[in-house]
């Protein structure tokens, strides 16, 4: 007689597979390098209303729509207005104001052109360094941060008020606007060897008298002359700088208290900081990029096959970033939702 034993039969589950999202800033088909810009010594960029881009460069500033370069040179009649010593001096910020108007840092003056040509707005505002910053703000006005000030202009640019001047042996290192306007200025002390942040709260006239101004010292090891401000998540200002020694800091205004970014990839040089639209930090540092605060964000200059020169970046209204190394390489990275799926 036969047998039959019957066994459970067992069964798992069979989990649905889930095709590889690559990382795209290691995607190398999203960089393309611009050639057409990279003999020009690009040092910044902003976007016009058309979509298309204003270059500051040394010695000039360029158009481009994505097709073509546009050079214009710094004409004799703007070099003699602004007394410059180099036939070449450097634009070290732009912005496309509002009403299409270009507005640019050149040597130590502020520029304007329009269609009718160059207007020299203020001369002697001192040196003014890679950390310069122009910024428009909602109301119209702008910010201007050098070495040596702090300014805050009309949109007219009839209106010109200095609110901060540096003193002597001090200098103003980086500068930055929370999502509620208030100003934040990071002043180093060469003599004292101390850096200080400092909170200007704004009213609708400009900013309140320096009496309203706090002060929150910076634990750092060599204060340095280049460094980045930005606003990140929860409201928390970070600050970068050239000195690899000194590490990532995050200052919370709730709180009034500092942290210093405990992870390997902090203790690097860093000379920008950008905010993208997700609301995340980059950091540009020599030849690499570093997203804060992820624990794997960091991107080496070998991984990236960038040269090892301090990043600049800008991120534009459809999400592509401009890359500009100090070497005058200058290159548009793609990362739009847009991508291919590995499977």
């Amino acid at each position: 007689m036969l047998t039959f034993v019957l066994r459970p039969i067992l069964c798992a589950a069979v989990e649905p597979y889930l095709p590889e999202q690559a990382d795209p800033i290691l995607e190398p088909w999203r960089w393309r390098e611009i050639e057409e810009l990279n003999g020009l010594g690009v040092v910044c960029v902003d976007e016009a209303p058309d979509g298309t881009f204003w270059f500051g460069n040394i010695g000039s500033i360029a158009h481009y729509d994505g097709i073509q370069v546009e050079k214009i040179p710094l004409d004799e009649q703007l070099l003699a207005q602004i007394k410059t010593k180099t036939s070449s001096p450097m634009t070290h910020a732009l912005i496309v104001t509002r009403d299409e108007r270009l507005l640019m840092i050149i040597g130590h003056s502020l520029v304007c052109r329009t269609s009718n040509g160059w207007d020299v707005i203020l001369d002697k505002l001192g040196p003014a360094g890679l950390t310069t910053r122009l910024e428009q703000a909602d109301d119209g006005t702008f910010w201007l941060m050098t070495e040596q000030g702090v300014w805050h202009i009309s949109e007219n640019l009839k209106k010109i008020d200095r609110i901060m001047r540096a003193k002597k042996h001090e200098d103003f290192s980086a500068f930055c606007r929370d999502h509620q306007g208030t100003l934040w200025v990071v002043r180093r002390s060469n003599r004292q060897k101390v850096s200080d942040l400092i909170r200007i709260p704004i009213q609708s006239e400009g900013a309140q008298p320096e009496s309203e101004w706090l002060h929150y010292r910076l634990d750092l090891n060599i204060p340095s002359k280049e460094a980045a401000l930005e606003e990140g998540p929860k409201g928390k200002i970070w600050y970068v700088d050239s000195e690899a020694t000194n590490g990532i800091h995050a200052f919370d205004p709730r709180r009034k208290t500092w942290r210093k970014l405990d992870q390997p990839h902090a203790r690097h040089p860093y000379y920008s900081l950008m905010r993208d639209r997700q609301g995340t930090l980059w950091a540009g540092g020599r030849g690499a990029l570093f997203s804060i605060p992820k624990k794997e964000g960091f991107y080496s200059a070998s991984v990236l096959a960038l040269p090892t020169a301090p990043l600049a970046i800008f991120e534009v209204s459809d999400g592509r970033w401009w890359v500009i190394g100090r070497v005058g390489q200058v290159y548009l990275v793609d990362l739009g939702e847009k991508r291919w799926k590995t499977y």
